[in-house]
């Protein structure tokens, strides 16, 4: 059950947009530290927010990787360049709700759980950032966060008996 302020240490990203004022009304009701922007508006400013934010109070941070435009399931270098200023690793972490509602509009298939929806929360293996990766390592890292996330998220819509298949393009991390 979640409570009222309990998400203190932790910094979340939100949009600009009009959805994102909600989303940033009810983040700061459950006590997250809210940081406004995506890549498309202020990116810059909200991900230089969010490291401030890191950094000055020691929380986590959390923001949707694959960004405001897509493509979905697409990995962007924000969260890798993030990790690896904070030093905090990445840990990759999906949902999935029994019932929900899709917006259909939305490229991301963005969801709202119904009320009184049984929700499923999955972390993996968090992901360390190396302050001396190379571009080539930080690809490496980019794809396994990747896969790892389409993995999670095949487990998660399977507690409801659903089944989650995008590509994984295995090939680019096992060099193949």
């Amino acid at each position: 059950m979640l409570k009222l302020g309990q998400f203190k240490k932790m910094a979340v990203m939100a949009s600009r947009s009009r959805d994102g004022e909600l989303m940033k009304w009810v983040l700061q009701l459950l006590g997250f530290q809210v940081v406004r922007g995506s890549s498309s508006k202020g990116g810059a400013g909200a991900l230089k927010g969010l490291l401030d934010t890191v950094l000055k109070t020691d929380a986590h941070a959390s923001l949707a990787v694959d960004g405001p435009r897509g493509p979905i399931y697409e990995v962007k270098p924000g969260i890798l360049a993030l990790a690896q200023k904070t030093g905090k690793p990445i840990v990759p972490t999906v949902g999935a709700a029994q019932w929900r509602f899709v917006f259909k509009r939305a490229w991301n298939q963005c969801y709202l759980p119904m009320p009184f929806s049984k929700c499923t929360v999955i972390y993996g293996e968090p992901i360390e950032i190396p302050l001396q990766a190379t571009e080539k390592d930080l690809e490496v890292l980019r794809e396994q966060l990747r896969i790892a996330l389409i993995e999670l998220k095949g487990k998660a819509e399977g507690t409801f008996n659903r089944t989650f298949l995008p590509a994984l393009r295995m090939e680019s991390v096992n060099g193949a």
